[in-house]
């Protein structure tokens, strides 16, 4: 009886994490095949938060050729223009590593009811990717689409300023972690697993209660 409970504490232990999601931003119409390749450039997303969270990897459905350049930026929005720059993060010479998510790490957090863009820029000559037909250039919330709890994703963005809003949104995956209570610390949370398995540590705490009453 005393190895099962040990067993059974160690297992809600392991089930116990920092609740991380990976968003991928898929408004629900037809992902149009990947063309390509554009030149120096690159393709972003423009959204709210709708809850304080923090980002560690920002990641693009993309192919290439050879050896790129990369940038993750993330900006804030004025309006409808992109405005200050808040982080970056360079990565020269990079090469394709065949994954579907052509993935970087970049850390940011993000703070409920604040408007944001992320943008991967790359160097000529260029990426192939995929992309859906979604345009919303006033940035209206009414035609937003939620990605988790974390987004409201209002449009894609393109590396010029003069085409902030356009009507291509890229293919991308986030690594967010939730944090309502300070944006830059992941909170802690147990699985479904974990929670059985920490009602099943009561019952058998009572039983062995229960047994002892009786002998």
């Amino acid at each position: 009886m005393r190895k099962a409970l040990i067993a059974i504490i160690l297992l809600v232990f392991m089930s116990w994490s920092v609740h991380a999601q990976g968003l991928i931003l898929d408004p629900g119409l037809t992902l149009e095949p990947a063309s390509g390749p554009f030149g120096f450039g690159g393709r972003g997303v423009i959204f709210r938060a709708e809850e304080n969270f923090s980002m560690s990897n920002f990641g693009m459905d993309l192919a290439f050729a050879g050896s790129l350049d990369f940038t993750v930026s993330v900006y804030a929005v004025a309006g409808t223009t992109r405005g200050a720059l808040i982080s970056e993060t360079a990565y020269p010479g990079l090469t394709d590593d065949g994954s579907q998510f052509f993935t970087l790490a970049h850390s940011q957090a993000f703070t409920a009811g604040t408007t944001y863009e992320i943008i991967l820029r790359y160097s000529d000559p260029g990426v192939s990717f995929p992309h859906y037909e979604f345009n919303n250039p006033t940035l209206n919330e009414a035609n937003g689409f939620t990605a988790g709890t974390s987004m409201l994703v209002l449009d894609g963005s393109d590396f010029d300023a003069s085409e902030f809003a356009n009507t291509w949104l890229a293919r991308f995956e986030l690594d967010g972690v939730a944090s309502p209570a300070t944006p830059a610390t992941p909170v802690p949370s147990m699985s479904p697993v974990g929670l059985v398995l920490l009602v099943a540590i009561f019952l058998i705490l009572g039983a062995c209660l229960l047994a002892r009453r009786r002998a």
